[in-house]
């Protein structure tokens, strides 16, 4: 547009009209880039994630409050951004009335990771899209993208392909449940129902029956997250995958798992560790610093060009399986 004002103003000195020609394209240029910063000034966008958790592929709903001092209603506003450099977000395009209001909008996440909603932007090119001008949204809620766990088979979990149960130091505790182990004195806390009455009443105090807790089986997973073990990034995605399918398919089954790499060490037995455990998974990048791991017993998950010898009783390599491996 400011290219035609120019050629307009050469032609003006053949023809007077085309002077006005070219102060036409030129308010219409200057309005193209100054209307568009100032309707930005004039919105106010703050976003909340309704959910802190999803499944790479799902959706993050999140909820807009937008508030407008614009006297007319907006049909160009966009918002937009990198959401992280896991997952970009797409351009999408909301109207905007004057006042107050809540829109909800839908994001589709691509790959693991962390969803930051703070890097999303809103803003406009209207009317002439010359100029798009663009505020940051408030908020500072993130959602934490989950991998997606590869289809793991049981065989992984048997005791002679690695993960075999260790002896865990047998603990005693009051429960309804378990080998008997004595008997003691009652603490505070004691169920009712473990109280020997017999000895209660031949010794004059509370004494309660405690029993041997149930063993359970424990297995370790070690990620190998060094940059040199694997060809490219989607290998490393798929060793991710297999991990985050190793430790969901353990602790379904019951095992104590502990989930480490350089760094970092989760033990992942209950409902809360195994979302710590998809948590830090979800975050875990390559490195070309890391040191080698430590891996002398359990399941040791690398790339292609991990290295061959002492991971103890098991090895799953993300590229494909070589000899006395097994294939993931």
């Amino acid at each position: 547009m400011l290219t035609m004002a120019g050629v307009c103003v050469l032609i003006g000195r053949v023809s007077g009209h085309a002077y006005v020609a070219a102060v036409a394209l030129g308010a219409m240029a200057l309005l193209g880039v100054v209307l568009p910063w100032v309707v930005v000034r004039a919105l106010r966008v703050r976003v909340v994630s309704t959910s802190e958790r999803v499944r790479a592929g799902e959706c993050v709903e999140v909820t807009m409050s937008i508030k407008s001092h614009w006297p007319t209603p907006l049909a160009g506003v966009t918002v937009r951004g990198s959401g992280g450099a896991s997952n970009p977000v797409e351009p999408m395009v909301i109207f905007v009335r004057p006042g107050d209001q809540v829109s909800t909008i839908q994001i589709r996440t691509t790959r693991r990771g962390v969803l930051k909603l703070k890097d999303l932007s809103a803003g406009t090119s209207m009317p002439f899209g010359l100029f798009d001008a663009r505020r940051p949204v408030e908020g500072e809620t993130d959602c934490v993208i989950w991998p997606t766990p590869a289809n793991v088979d049981d065989v992984v979990l048997l005791p002679e392909v690695g993960m075999s149960p260790t002896d865990v130091a047998e603990s005693r505790l009051v429960a309804s449940s378990g080998e008997p182990a004595g008997l003691r004195p009652y603490r505070r806390g004691d169920s009712m129902r473990s109280i020997h009455w017999q000895q209660t009443s031949r010794q004059g105090r509370l004494i309660v029956r405690e029993r041997t807790a149930a063993e359970r089986k424990r297995c370790r997973v070690t990620l190998d997250i060094r940059a040199t073990s694997y060809t490219d990034a989607p290998e490393f995605e798929h060793a991710v995958s297999i991990a985050t399918g190793v430790v969901e398919l353990a602790c379904a089954q019951g095992w104590l798992v502990v989930m480490q790499w350089p760094g970092t060490m989760i033990n992942a037995g209950g409902s809360s560790g195994v979302q710590e455990a998809l948590d830090a998974l979800a975050r875990v990048e390559l490195t070309d610093t890391a040191s080698d791991p430590a891996h002398d017993s359990g399941l040791f998950i690398t790339g292609r060009r991990g290295a061959d010898g002492g991971f103890g009783p098991s090895l799953l390599r993300a590229g494909g399986a070589r000899s006395n491996e097994v294939a993931a």
